[in-house]
């Protein structure tokens, strides 16, 4: 009776330590495929909310581009898809930024104008636009969203009156080799318009063009404080910042540079 009683409880040792051997295989298996395999996916989920959000930024783009070709009163309807995250907007600086949650590391591709940012576990991708955005919507939540885009005003500022300065010497400008460059002003007061909105019309800028005999003088054009500190280098194309306004330049041309101010209107539904 006593062995058989040994037998018995010797089985059931063996049922038990079994079971409990494949419970602990499958439960290293549950925590191998959590700590090694998840985290992979959700990367791969994020990259594609990344490539997704990267998309609606530069269709936003693009379409407030489109807005500045058709001119004032036109108008344009999109629709917005954040999968995650969340989108935010800042109608002070007329920067539109997207941010994650992620830990993966995300490049918007070498053509692209988005500039990436990181913070610990939080990037952000953010596009810089060339034009005053006037919105209310200062955070957009994931989701479809119908975006009504409005080209509300726009203003134009030509820089035609130059004096050639002859043998000079200014440093953090456009370079000139003969030491000659034009010089001009952007003056609040003589445009009738406060430029950096700080609210009044007394501030000016120092404008230069380099030497008109020197080989692609006129593709550059530089912008300076009164003090002489350099603003922005800058090209057609190209947007300057002053104080909070956004200005772009439309032309640059022998002796003559325009500069372009356009608000637009973003209401989100």
């Amino acid at each position: 009776m006593r062995h058989t009683w040994f037998r018995r409880n010797r089985r059931a040792i063996y049922v038990v330590s079994g079971t409990l051997l494949t419970t602990l295989v499958v439960t290293a298996g549950s925590i191998l495929t959590y700590t090694l395999i998840n985290p992979q996916i959700q990367k791969g989920k994020d990259r594609n909310n990344l490539d997704v959000v990267r998309n609606v930024l530069r269709n936003l783009d693009s379409n407030i581009r489109g807005l500045l070709a058709n001119g004032p009163n036109s108008s344009k309807i999109l629709r917005l898809t954040i999968p995650k995250g969340m989108i935010t907007t800042n109608p002070r600086t007329d920067v539109v930024a997207y941010s994650l949650q992620t830990k993966v590391k995300y490049d918007p591709g070498s053509t692209s104008t988005l500039e990436v940012e990181r913070t610990d576990k939080l990037l952000t991708i953010r596009t810089d636009l060339p034009v005053d955005l006037v919105t209310r919507y200062t955070k957009i939540m994931p989701g479809q969203h119908v975006v009504a885009l409005t080209f509300e005003k726009e203003r134009w500022f030509a820089v035609s009156n130059w004096t050639l300065h002859r043998n000079a010497s200014f440093s953090g400008t456009v370079n000139s080799t003969t030491g000659s460059y034009y010089v001009s002003v952007l003056n609040e007061s003589k445009v009738a318009f406060d430029l950096n909105r700080d609210g009044d019309r007394k501030d000016y800028w120092i404008l230069y063009l380099s030497d008109p005999n020197e080989q692609y003088v006129f593709d550059t054009f530089a912008i300076h404080e009164p003090d002489g500190t350099l603003v922005q280098v800058l090209e057609e194309g190209d947007c300057v910042r002053l104080g909070d306004l956004p200005l772009m330049v439309y032309r640059v041309r022998e002796r003559f540079v325009v500069l372009r101010y356009a608000r637009i209107r973003m209401d989100v539904k």
